[in-house]
């Protein structure tokens, strides 16, 4: 167990991209089953790591449970390498991560991935807005509230 503790993780996961994510469809429920019922942070590592052997990364659903789920667990850096790693970022990512963010009082983080996010394109949707402004409302920023609410 002492050997577990000492493991060093890489900063980074590899970049891999699904060259047909549509013939890996049957394993998202099992993934998914598996990433609920972690109990703690290595357990996500263990399956995020089986979910890199499956070449699954770029399978949205299966990330963003995997995401949520480090959140939830409060495990922050790791839930910020799973989304940086992931290439084709959405509204889902960016409204986990986001919630999480804001779940975790990280609220200039939020800020910042809600800025990001538009500056990729994305756009918000009614589940964006009240964590945004939650997090404004909890850093005091009235000026950027009101600009977050009209935008």
């Amino acid at each position: 167990m002492k050997a577990i503790n000492k493991l060093k993780f890489p900063q980074k996961f590899p970049k891999i991209i699904n060259p047909n994510p549509h013939n890996n469809n049957f394993q998202e429920p099992n993934f998914i089953s598996l990433i609920h019922n972690s109990k703690n942070t290595l357990q996500l590592q263990q399956i995020h790591a089986q979910i890199i052997r499956q070449n699954l990364t770029s399978n949205s659903r299966i990330i963003t449970q995997l995401i949520s789920s480090a959140c939830l667990n409060k495990s922050i850096n790791y839930a910020l390498l799973i989304f940086n790693c992931f290439l084709d970022k959405n509204l889902y990512l960016f409204n986990v991560l986001i919630r999480g963010l804001k779940e975790n009082s990280l609220f200039e983080k939020c800020i910042f991935y809600f800025k990001k996010m538009g500056g990729m394109g994305v756009r918000p949707d009614r589940l964006t807005y009240p964590f945004v402004l939650k997090a404004v409302g909890m850093l005091g920023e009235k000026v950027m509230g009101g600009g977050v609410h009209s935008g």
